[in-house]
């Protein structure tokens, strides 16, 4: 006997602004905080692999790039926490019974979420700013870089490890989120995880590539930022960085193949020619990042790399936000058969919305100012680049 499928029922207070707002702000923040969270994520897999490598090697480039990079975890850690709330509270706004539904059966799995994020978060400030103790800080002096400890690697690689983890709690709450047919299974088995999904894994790593790639730019950009103090240094960075974005965007179309072919058979037609704006936002955002990899690698070898550098940030911030619009449709066609967004009820209220607007626009332009300040703050000395010579 098929038991009844037990979705709740919506939130009866009505929505402050209709469903297409809401879901466009959803879109829109949501890409704010994938960014932050891919530099995060990202740069700290990064800097764990240079910081290796360094240490091996004893590359005065290598180490030299991890310290500079160490003091900016911390920074884009702290703003993927801050931008996540808003795309948070809107999944909660339009997709409630299900989202809460999916974490309470995730149940302590989904919990230590917070205590994860706690200990990466402060794994990667102790790797930024506790370098006399672990002895990894160059400092300028060639002889004191030669003896970088051995716990700082392990510091940087265990917190990256703990915050890759993180998107795998999501994966699985998302994936279960949008298949309330498997409701019943893991509350009789009191099973907390949702393998048995074929396109959790696929997810997954669509979703870790992206972030290496995405914080190999900014690296990247790091490197354009070195060009008049250490040359060398900057067009060694460049390269480094540059191969690590090509890289994993290259990995992450073979993935990206087997992510889209993991999902239901009523689905990824949609992006195979069965629905037009389905198919021509997966195309676009395929096409952008090819070229976000032309310009990349012809940033390597130009005179003036500034400008292609710039171009590929821009391609690749429009893969960026063609993916978040992919993954909305996907969201929807796997909840078409039990919820429709469009069928909840509206009440506007504009003064909260445009009140909401305001505060979003006043956050987001006093986080730029702080960003500002801290930029200014970041000495050399302080990078610890300021008086090797590369």
């Amino acid at each position: 006997m098929l038991l009844p499928i037990p979705i709740p029922d919506p939130d009866p207070i009505p929505l402050p602004a209709p469903v297409g707002l809401l879901k466009l702000l959803l879109i829109l923040t949501f890409i704010l905080h994938i960014l932050a969270m891919n530099l995060a994520l990202g740069g700290g897999i990064i800097v764990a692999a240079t910081h290796w490598r360094g240490q091996r090697r004893q590359s005065e480039h290598h180490l030299r790039l991890a310290s500079e990079l160490a003091t900016r975890l911390p920074v884009a850690l702290a703003l993927t926490i801050t931008l996540g709330v808003a795309p948070l509270l809107f999944v909660q706004v339009l997709y409630g019974q299900f989202f809460y539904t999916s974490s309470i059966l995730l149940g302590y799995v989904w919990l230590s979420l917070l205590l994860i994020l706690l200990v990466g978060y402060y794994g990667y400030y102790w790797y930024a700013f506790r370098w006399e103790k672990l002895g990894a800080r160059p400092d300028g002096h060639t002889a004191r870089l030669r003896r970088a400890s051995a716990r700082a690697p392990w510091v940087i690689t265990g917190s990256a490890l703990l915050l890759a983890v993180i998107p795998a709690l999501f994966a699985n709450n998302i994936t279960l989120m949008l298949q309330p047919g498997r409701w019943w299974e893991l509350y009789r088995t009191s099973s907390h995880w949702n393998w048995r999904d074929p396109s959790l894994l696929p997810r997954y790593l669509h979703f870790l590539l992206a972030a290496i790639a995405v914080a190999g730019l900014g690296v990247l950009l790091h490197g354009l930022g070195q060009r008049r103090r250490a040359p060398e240094y900057a067009r060694w960075v460049m390269r480094y960085a540059g191969w690590w974005f090509i890289a994993a965007t290259v990995i992450q179309y073979g993935v990206g193949v087997w992510f889209l072919l993991s999902l239901p058979q009523t689905i990824w037609p949609l992006f195979l020619g069965r629905q037009a704006t389905a198919t021509a936002v997966l195309l676009a955002g395929v096409l952008l990042s090819l070229v976000a990899i032309v310009f990349v690698r012809a940033a390597f070898t130009a005179a003036q790399p500034a400008r292609l550098a710039g171009a590929a940030i821009v391609a690749l911030a429009g893969t960026v936000s063609l993916m978040a619009v992919v993954r909305d449709i996907v969201r929807d066609a796997y909840l078409a058969p039990h919820f429709r967004p469009q069928e909840l009820r509206v009440a506007p209220q504009w003064g909260i919305v445009i009140f909401f607007g305001l505060v979003l626009l006043v956050g987001l332009g006093v986080v730029a100012y702080m960003l500002r300040l801290w930029r200014r703050g970041q000495t050399p000395a302080r990078l610890g680049g300021g008086e090797t010579r590369a």
